[in-house]
């Protein structure tokens, strides 16, 4: 019992030490009727203020969790787990944004704590959030009949634009609704007169209605690295009712295999696009191409009900006799690069070339520096290069350039310049598409390459039989 006294007494004066408003947790003037009040302390004057908005927020956050359990089960459709994803995202962007309006009302330092006081007006800030909500509701109707309107008219982007604005602005109203709800106990009409699940679920039954794909120009045969002979006709249309209304200046976009992009197009007045595919391998003599919906103006929480909008181009690749090229690979300065030979080497071989030492064709590649720089992280400094592979295809025996292309590559390390450069290196990415197009200029050059070759060595033959030696001719 004896032990105990010493400590009563030590809390008693800490707890004399803070004024007597932060004890209280009350002020003159700031009644809890008509404020919502919170108190801090800290080490320095902002660490209390922030305290003390922090317990205001606490207070926001607890008053709103019943709200928050109601919209969940009126959400509860088969999309209503990510409908509450979304809304309890917002729910926590909104408190954040209420702190920004809690005033602080008194700062108070006693030796060395300092203390805060923080209110919000409950009145001025219902006021505020009833003309919002009433906003928000008035918006989200407009784009909701537009978006109908517009499919009625047979303007489809505009309609999955509209729809998309009005589920980005549904979500706020209603977790806008569930503050104003859950903190001053007042019911907030809804002009709609059904609950957000029956809303949406017809927004996102509309969006599953887009369809996209193939007319024409699937699964032909090339070359490889050449164009396909036909064209891909692309066909992205709206569902309803058994009949296609076409969808018009829709982005698309073409990606191979290994993620280059192949082509960017956008749909005509009869929802189709035309492209050409080269004809680049993914595994063996397969190749695969696919075209899909790019809606910017969708939000990406909307995007994941867009269940029809990616199709996919296959073809064959013709079989042909492996060409061989010399390979040389090194830095601005001269160094070699074996690694980054033996990954250009890789590339090369699933695209059917073979590398050799004694070729017709030449591949050299050069990596210089494009870019240094250093940042700050939260690691602390990095070095970050950025380095570019110029290859240039060229024949052996004349030198002469037939075509080029870049790769780049950015490394960072926090030791030094030296191996952020060599991680760069590492990170160069070696395009297929962009590779098969430089590559292409073998076979147009071929037939010239291999008649200068014969000329070359017929002059040099004639030269050694005209200074008798005849075996040395024969040998060439």
């Amino acid at each position: 019992m004896k032990k105990l006294i010493p400590i009563l007494l030590i809390a008693v004066f800490v707890f004399a030490q803070s004024p007597d408003w932060y004890s209280k947790g009350q002020l003159k003037g700031y009644d809890r009727q008509s404020w919502i009040i919170g108190v801090g302390e800290g080490s320095t004057a902002i660490e209390a203020q922030s305290s003390a908005q922090a317990a205001v927020a606490a207070q926001l956050k607890v008053s709103i969790e019943s709200a928050v359990q109601v919209f969940t089960s009126e959400s509860m459709t088969k999309d209503g787990s990510e409908i509450t994803e979304d809304f309890q995202k917002l729910t926590k962007a909104v408190v954040k944004e209420t702190v920004q309006g809690i005033e602080i009302i008194k700062n108070e330092k006693i030796d060395k704590r300092n203390y805060a006081f923080a209110a919000l007006n409950k009145d001025k800030y219902f006021s505020g959030l009833k003309s919002e909500l009433k906003s928000l509701q008035q918006q989200a109707i407009k784009y909701q009949e537009t978006a109908i309107s517009n499919i009625e008219d047979g303007f489809i982007l505009p309609a999955i634009e509209s729809f998309s604005a009005a589920y980005e602005t549904i979500l706020i109203f209603y977790t806008k609704k569930s503050f104003y709800e859950g903190v001053s106990g007042v019911s907030f009409s809804n002009m709609w007169g059904i609950s957000p699940a029956e809303l949406l679920s017809g927004t996102v039954t509309s969006l599953s209605n887009v369809y996209i794909d193939i007319l024409s120009g699937d699964n032909q045969s090339g070359k490889m690295g050449t164009w396909l002979q036909e064209p891909v006709i692309i066909n992205v249309y709206y569902k309803t009712n058994n009949e296609k209304i076409p969808i018009k200046n829709l982005s698309l976009l073409l990606k191979y295999s290994d993620g280059t992009i192949g082509d960017r197009l956008l749909t005509n007045a009869s929802g189709q696009a035309e492209a050409f595919i080269r004809a680049i391998p993914n595994k063996g003599d397969r190749g695969k191409v696919t075209a899909e919906i790019r809606l910017s103006a969708v939000s990406s929480s909307f995007k994941k009900y867009l269940n029809n909008t990616k199709v996919s181009v296959n073809y064959k690749i013709i079989e042909s006799s492996p060409i061989s090229v010399m390979l040389h690979i090194k830095t601005d300065e001269g160094i070699p690069l074996p690694k980054l030979k033996r990954k250009v080497t890789k590339s090369l071989g699933s695209l059917g070339f073979l590398v050799s030492e004694d070729a017709l064709f030449t591949l050299n590649g050069v990596v210089s520096e494009i870019d240094e720089k250093e940042v700050d992280g939260p690691r602390g400094k990095q070095f970050v290069i950025k380095t570019e592979l110029n290859l240039e295809l060229s024949a052996t025996a004349s030198g002469e350039i037939y075509s080029s292309a870049d790769f780049k590559g950015t490394g960072l390390s926090p030791k030094n310049k030296k191996m952020a450069f060599n991680n760069s290196l590492t990170k160069i990415s070696i395009k297929k598409k962009n590779l098969a197009e430089m590559l292409t200029a073998i076979e147009k050059e071929y037939s010239v390459v291999i008649a200068n070759q014969d000329k070359h060595y017929f002059t040099k033959a004639n030269l050694l039989y005209s200074q008798g030696k005849l075996r040395d001719a024969l040998v060439l």
